[in-house]
């Protein structure tokens, strides 16, 4: 029984059709991966745009963080602290549900007494996967109300991080897409 790929041997392909169908399977061919077998190996690779998109959504949030006033700042910061005070306690909320439930089942288990010596196993087992589930409960910390100042300088700072991240990652895929073409020529060449 033929693969996706050998299937073309069957189908009366050539060397070089064989060939170019394995490519997929190369990292080369990586963006190609969820297209059918039989659309064509571009003959050049084009970077993404979505890098360039990043970049042009950080810019804008750059300059909008630069006109933006203290008092703004400090409204948004109130915002954001208010948000994560609800979210943790919506956390703890649910962490009090869910211990109630483990708490309850985790008694019925201790109480069980296995019908034999062969379902001790079983009891063992159930309590070590609720040791799992109720040990290292995750509750947010306390939020810390911000400055305007602070907060607006927070922000600025994690923009321009992420502005320099996706600079780099663009400029990476623009040489990965540079190799994977120059990769491509190369096979393509060496199959005439």
């Amino acid at each position: 029984m033929p693969t996706g790929y050998t299937e073309i041997i069957e189908n009366g392909g050539t060397f070089e059709e064989y060939a170019l169908r394995c490519a997929r399977a190369m990292g080369v061919c990586v963006t190609m991966r969820d297209d059918p077998l039989d659309v064509p190996i571009p003959e050049i690779f084009e970077p993404s745009d979505w890098y360039n998109k990043r970049i042009q959504e950080i810019e804008e949030k750059i300059s909008e963080l630069k006109t933006m006033s203290i008092n703004i700042a400090a409204h948004k910061a109130r915002q954001e602290w208010e948000k994560k005070l609800q979210e943790r306690n919506q956390c703890m909320k649910e962490e009090k549900e869910k211990a109630s439930k483990y708490a309850h089942i985790l008694k019925k288990v201790k109480d069980w007494q296995p019908p034999t010596s062969d379902h001790q196993n079983l009891k063992d087992f159930m309590l070590d996967q609720i040791n799992l589930c109720t040990s290292g409960k995750y509750i947010p910390s306390i939020p810390v109300l911000k400055t305007g100042t602070e907060w607006l300088s927070e922000k600025m700072a994690k923009a321009q991080q992420d502005l320099d991240y996706y600079i780099k990652e663009n400029e990476d895929e623009i040489e990965r897409c540079k190799a994977r073409t120059v990769y491509m020529q190369q096979l393509k060449k060496s199959l005439k």
